[in-house]
């Protein structure tokens, strides 16, 4: 059933938008509009930054390193001239805390937003015989609080923002297929369990606003951290921009890349003891 669904999906919905660029962005949900993006500063985030800012979207990156984020926000300005950046540094470890949502939520008061990117996530291996708890704790919290909460503020206004001009608006939320896939391994069980909650919360947020919000869950396999693809590997270029070829076809989840999805699909048709011997080095770590 997972390989049917995987060529239903590639072979048949993508056609339109292989036929045609996804230029659909713009009419869909405002030129010109704000983006937010958690994440911003690498990887799929800042993916996702040059994506939206090629079509002349304004956007609002959200990171926790200020010199990195400075860094991006730059880049971006000089390959995009016209488009409106803003920037806002936020310790992700603190978003459990009271009062955390509403200081970024405060500074985005009167922006037209049209978008929410939840791109920031941490993956980690956590052995049992070695973990501090306080590393766990942390990774639950910056995997799991911060996409809830923004989601939880940014979904009603989204919602308004389409009764006023009819325009839609589109919560993106990444996470990462490996967590699922490895759950049968303890040492991933805060991963997957995190990944599992922000994919849950994306899916049902789209359910209960699907009249005027699109709603997508990306899990992809393994991405480059060092924009560089190879066997199994993509670049985070093209997870963000397979991923927004998708959210035109009106895509719930996905595994991105094409290769990820059929990737995905048959591994998750196989036992975990299958999975298991496949992986050694994976479960020696």
């Amino acid at each position: 059933w997972r390989i049917l669904r995987f060529v239903k999906l590639h072979m048949f919905s993508w056609m339109p938008s292989i036929l045609k660029p996804p230029d659909f962005l713009q009419t869909r949900y405002g030129a010109g509009s704000w983006v937010v993006i958690t994440g911003a500063s690498e990887g799929i985030g800042a993916a996702f930054c040059h994506e939206f800012a090629s079509r002349n979207f304004s956007l609002i990156m959200i990171d926790n390193e200020m010199e990195k984020l400075q860094a991006a926000a730059s880049t971006l300005k000089e390959a995009y001239p016209t488009v409106l950046i803003e920037t806002i540094v936020t310790n992700f470890e603190q978003s459990a805390e009271k009062g955390w949502v509403e200081g970024i939520t405060d500074q985005l008061k009167g922006m037209s937003i049209s978008v929410l990117v939840n791109a920031f996530f941490r993956q980690a291996i956590f052995d049992s015989n070695t973990t501090v708890e306080e590393s766990m704790r942390k990774t639950v919290i910056v995997n799991s609080f911060p996409t809830v909460l923004l989601t939880q503020k940014i979904m009603p206004r989204l919602a308004e923002r389409y009764e006023k001009t009819k325009l839609r608006g589109a919560i993106i939320t990444v996470t990462a297929d490996t967590g699922t896939i490895t759950s049968w391994h303890p040492g991933f069980l805060v991963h997957a369990a995190t990944t599992s909650l922000s994919n849950i919360c994306t899916v049902l947020a789209g359910m209960k606003f699907q009249e005027s919000v699109d709603c997508l869950s990306i899990n992809p396999m393994a991405v480059s951290c060092h924009n560089v693809d190879g066997v199994v590997t993509i670049t985070p270029a093209q997870c963000s921009r397979s991923s927004i070829l998708q959210l035109r076809q009106g895509v719930k989840e996905t595994n991105g890349w094409w290769f990820h999805c059929l990737q995905s699909s048959i591994l998750q048709s196989l036992p975990y003891s299958i999975l298991y011997k496949m992986w050694p080095q994976v479960v020696q770590k």
